[in-house]
């Protein structure tokens, strides 16, 4: 058994080899994600995911430049390192996308495909830009904090799904005298905002609103 983990761990990569990959891994893994926050569709969550891309990246390719004689156990790592996804949220498969790439990263780079993965991450990001641009405006995400008066639940939520269809329900506390909603929606400008604003202030103007915008 150590004869054959022996044979596995690489010794003839020359520690500066290894340095110049895991710059390689920083700067392609930092590129995706200054990409991916502002690309995300779900910014409230993106930020938590964005910090593990540079240290994931990282871990990946010292692994991979270690293993570096059995390609099929750099691959197994990959599958082994998944197990991330079933440990966090994940905002949106978008996410789990970025995730993804940010291992194959680490894996390119630490076998020694430098230039293989610097094209394939820029041509993967550029597709993931080319289709933003063809399906139109990148929609603004704002979180949206409400407080209404208690017994407005169905009506308030009909409204929700009239305006806003898209939003995600971050939080929601029903109390005695009040209930508190926590919204992440989706739109192009602040007018739809301000419709969901009126429209809700028509069933109670008890209403109150705090907005955020989550794209900065």
């Amino acid at each position: 058994m150590p004869e054959q983990l022996t044979y596995l761990i690489s010794t003839s990569v020359d520690p500066w080899e290894v340095l110049g990959r895991l710059l390689l891994s920083l700067l392609l893994a930092g590129l995706t994600r200054v990409f991916y926050l502002k690309m995300a569709d779900h910014p409230a969550g993106s930020r938590k995911l964005a910090r593990a891309f540079l240290p994931l990246a990282l871990a990946m390719s010292m692994l991979a430049s270690v293993f570096s004689s059995s390609v099929a156990l750099a691959l197994g790592l990959v599958g082994a390192m998944s197990v991330v996804r079933y440990r966090a949220a994940i905002p949106s498969l978008e996410g789990l996308n970025f995730l993804f790439l940010t291992l194959a990263i680490g894996l390119g780079a630490g076998t020694g495909q430098g230039v293989v993965t610097t094209f394939a991450v820029i041509l993967i990001l550029a597709l993931i830009a080319l289709r933003r641009w063809t399906n139109g405006k990148v929609l603004q995400a704002h979180l949206l904090e409400i407080t209404c008066p208690a017994g407005h639940i169905s009506a308030l939520h009909d409204q929700f799904n009239l305006i806003l269809p898209n939003y995600i329900l971050l939080e929601f506390h029903a109390g005695p005298q009040q209930d508190k909603w926590r919204l992440l929606c989706h739109s192009e400008n602040l007018q739809t905002i301000q419709q969901l604003k009126e429209a809700l202030r028509s069933i109670s103007p008890q209403v109150s609103f705090n907005l955020s915008d989550e794209n900065g």
